[in-house]
């Protein structure tokens, strides 16, 4: 046997029969490094056994990754990396799980799960390396690799990546059709030639592309229009809850905190904020309506919102929070307060008159809107509601019915993010209208005119 066919022998044991580390990483080293299909990857030096896997149809999260000796393997972090802590024994499946569509490394309602089982004699676990692995025969997976690298006008190296580490956007493509023609096969992963041939057809001519696109976001448009077409999204399938904020970035001054609201929809359950999250950039806690951020130490982090409903499906928002000591970062303008009406007024008894008040800061975000009503039990009933706090504009709505005569004061105060404040106050008077009013200075005019009239006739008084 000569040179080159015994290279490609090996070469195939290496690919398709998971001998060894089966061409994974093992090792004991720090960062989490993605099998790109070079074979540079694999001179590691093994000290401690471990295998990484990646699982990507889109990436994949929280999916059940397990060898065919049962070894399961436990996502690392929030990423489409499994770690077996032993050689896993080939095949590798992966069932289930979220597959996170846009590539923004969070799972919402925007996502779709994972509906086919991945499987494979590597490490990539992907939609091409399913169809392979649907293959028996070893030498008979090398075929079909060829085939398709053919099909498509890539090559087998390419098709031996993921959708988000490969240099080819034909292997892009194949990757996305192999998705479309296992689902068309009854979610079975030996599609025909025919069957895969059809699918890169219907996906070539489902997006559109003007030549100024990343490979990464060529990856995102076949992945979008693939689940617009052929799966239904999360929220779809299983009314997972989203999260919405008024901010998905925040600069806060070191020291001061910020209250932002959180919208979480959930069209089947209960909804929950169940996380807070200690760093030594902020702390933060979470409600189901709101989050305070406190600014601990100069830097950058991330805040992670969950919501879970009472099925225990889980949706997460990314907040990217930034505190610094620079009061130029932050908003160091004070922001505006508006009253309507914009000076002191009179209420009368027994009726109401409507306040409105308006926060607005287009340097930072108002974290605070109080509005504070002395005396409030003595004079008047008074209700406050607000709208907007954590956003650049705040609204507070207060209603004041008069219940006794007399006055009093409204404070209202606003905070930014860069610890600016504005405050206003107004003056209440509550007064009766219907009483009569009597002008004592009429009445005295006329007395003096009756006094002169008698006086004029010859009477005393």
């Amino acid at each position: 046997m000569n040179i080159f066919f015994r290279f490609v022998f090996i070469l195939s044991l290496f690919l398709f029969n998971g001998c060894d580390s089966g061409g994974g990483v093992v090792g004991d080293y720090i960062d989490d490094k993605r099998d790109d299909g070079n074979d540079n990857n694999q001179e590691q030096t093994i000290t401690t056994e471990y295998t990484d896997v990646i699982v990507e149809k889109a990436a994949v999260y929280d999916s059940v990754v397990e060898d065919s000796a049962g070894n399961i393997a436990y996502q690392l972090g929030d990423s489409s990396t499994y770690r077996f802590s032993v050689v896993p024994t080939y095949p590798i499946t992966a069932t289930g799980g979220y597959m996170d569509i846009n590539n923004d490394k969070v799972i919402n309602s925007y996502d779709a799960i994972l509906d086919i089982n991945l499987s494979s004699y590597t490490n990539n676990l992907t939609t091409v390396s399913t169809y392979l692995a649907s293959i028996d025969d070893t030498s008979n997976r090398e075929d079909a690799l060829t085939t398709l690298a053919g099909l498509f006008e890539t090559t087998t190296n390419e098709l031996l990546k993921t959708p988000f580490t490969t240099t080819d956007e034909n292997a892009i493509k194949a990757f996305a059709a192999l998705y479309v023609a296992i689902k068309e096969n009854n979610k079975e992963a030996n599609a025909t030639i025919d069957q895969i041939t059809t699918s890169k057809i219907a996906v070539t001519n489902a997006i559109t592309l003007d030549g100024n696109e990343t490979l990464e976001d060529i990856a995102v448009k076949y992945e979008e229009q693939i689940v617009k077409d052929t799966t239904n999204t999360i929220s779809d399938d299983i009314g997972l809850p989203n999260i919405e904020t008024s901010e998905d970035s925040i600069v806060i001054l070191q020291g001061n905190q910020i209250s932002m609201d959180i919208n979480i929809t959930d069209n089947n359950s209960t909804k929950t904020i169940v996380n807070s999250f200690d760093t030594d950039v902020a702390v933060a806690s979470a409600t189901d309506n709101a989050l305070l951020i406190q600014a601990i130490g100069e830097g950058s982090t991330y805040i992670i919102l969950t919501a879970i409903d009472d099925s225990n499906h889980i949706a997460s928002k990314s907040i990217y929070v930034t505190v610094t000591t620079d009061s130029n970062s932050t908003n160091n303008e004070k922001p505006s307060l508006t009253l309507s009406p914009s000076s002191d007024f009179d209420v009368d008894l027994n009726q109401t008159i409507t306040l409105l008040i308006t926060a607005t800061d287009t340097d930072g975000t108002i974290s605070l809107l109080n509005v504070i009503p002395n005396f409030n039990n003595d004079y008047a009933a008074i209700s406050v509601s607000k709208s907007g706090i954590g956003t650049s504009e705040a609204n507070a709505v207060v209603e004041i019915t008069g219940v006794s005569i007399g006055n009093f004061d409204i404070h209202a105060t606003t905070l930014d993010s860069g610890g600016e404040t504005t405050t206003a106050q107004l003056n209440i008077n509550i007064i009766d209208t219907s009483e009569p009013v009597v002008d004592t200075n009429t009445t005295q005019d006329a007395i003096y005119d009756a006094q002169a009239c008698v006086v004029s006739n010859g009477y005393t008084m």
